[in-house]
């Protein structure tokens, strides 16, 4: 029986999969199949190829080392625009391609994943990234795990597209926020999903208000895959949203206290 591992995209709440990962390795549970989307991409991935040793205190490091650029996030999704002194600036983000530059995502994840390919991995790891271009879901398990991982991530709008075998694609969570289907694909037989997208309206500014309409999305979505799993954890991680990676601390401890709740019996007798 080969268990499989869905983690789900997220943002900044993606590390509430790492206290999931810590909890089964308690109960000795070890997938044999991991498939990440956007944040559950970044952390299957290092998990894949490293293990647990030192992945909360790598994703801090991240963290830490971008914290002037998390600080400016916050600030630009939490301003209020004003007519009279905001025109160029509310200009500048309705024709620009991104709010931010690519090379910003690529040059953090290269810290953790440097040259390393999918053959370097030590468990069977996938990533799901949505192609623009003929408007579905692929999934990526060859080349090198940056490029999968960084094209997995890039949210719509706040990253540039990634270009990568010909198609432009954006974040695997646009249609596979829980990427429960793709486990099956590779093999898993008992699938333990992780959804950390929970719903949070927000419709203080334009930006907000467009990615509530994503998590109204996403909600929808994840409901849908995760009635294909075998065990559903559902983290509800309130009033953080997807880009507040300066709260990590705070949502993994939430993740911790949640998981205390959750039955693995079933998982456990596989």
């Amino acid at each position: 029986m080969k268990i499989g591992l869905a983690l789900g995209s997220g943002g900044a709440r993606g590390i509430a999969h790492i206290a999931l990962l810590e909890k089964l390795e308690t109960l000795e549970i070890k997938p044999s199949v991991v498939v990440g989307s956007s944040a559950g991409a970044v952390i299957g991935a290092f998990y894949c190829l490293f293990g647990l040793d030192g992945l909360l205190e790598r994703m801090l490091e991240i963290v830490d080392l971008n914290r002037e650029l998390i600080a400016k996030a916050n600030e630009l999704m939490g301003r209020k625009h004003k007519l009279k002194d905001g025109v160029v600036e509310i200009s500048k983000i309705v024709f620009a391609h991104s709010l931010l530059a690519g090379d910003v995502i690529y040059n953090s994840l290269k810290r953790l994943f440097g040259a390393k390919k999918f053959s370097d991995c030590k468990t069977k790891f996938v990533a799901v990234a949505f192609d623009i271009g003929r408007g579905k879901a692929i999934v990526i398990d060859e080349g090198f795990i940056l490029d999968a991982v960084v094209a997995s991530s890039s949210v719509p709008g706040t990253f540039p597209p990634v270009r990568l075998g010909g198609m432009h694609l954006v974040d695997g969570g646009t249609t596979r926020v829980v990427p429960v289907k793709e486990v099956r694909m590779y093999g898993g037989d008992f699938v333990v999903a992780s959804d950390v997208s929970p719903f949070i309206p927000d419709l203080s500014t334009m930006l907000s208000l467009q990615y509530t309409v994503d998590d109204v999305k996403g909600k929808i979505l994840a409901d849908l895959d995760l009635q294909e799993a075998d065990i559903a954890v559902k983290f509800n991680i309130p009033r953080i949203q997807w880009y507040e990676f300066n709260k990590a601390k705070s949502i993994y401890k939430i993740a911790k206290k949640e998981l205390e709740d959750v039955d693995f019996t079933a998982v456990s007798m596989k």
